[in-house]
């Protein structure tokens, strides 16, 4: 029997992300999204996280994160502004 070993990829993190916003589990999401921080598509990853915080009622934390955005100087689209 062999062993395969697969790699998640970004799409992966953001399914799971999503997930884990959408049934309250923002800490685990938080501790995800830190773990990955380095992945590609970082804009769309925040976007995910900053509505996944804003949807759970974590309003400061996710202007936390935001002021962190320019901070690190994240070039922020449009669609985060709209979350």
């Amino acid at each position: 029997m062999s062993k395969h070993v697969v790699e998640p990829n970004v799409s992966t993190y953001h399914i799971v992300l999503e997930g884990l916003f959408k049934v309250g589990c923002c800490s685990l999401g938080v501790k995800l999204f830190n773990e990955m921080h380095l992945q590609p598509n970082i804009i769309l990853t925040y976007m995910i996280v900053l509505d996944g915080l804003c949807d759970n009622n974590k309003v400061d934390k996710a202007l936390s994160l935001f002021h962190l955005m320019g901070d690190n100087k994240l070039n922020s689209e449009i669609p985060v502004y709209n979350v």
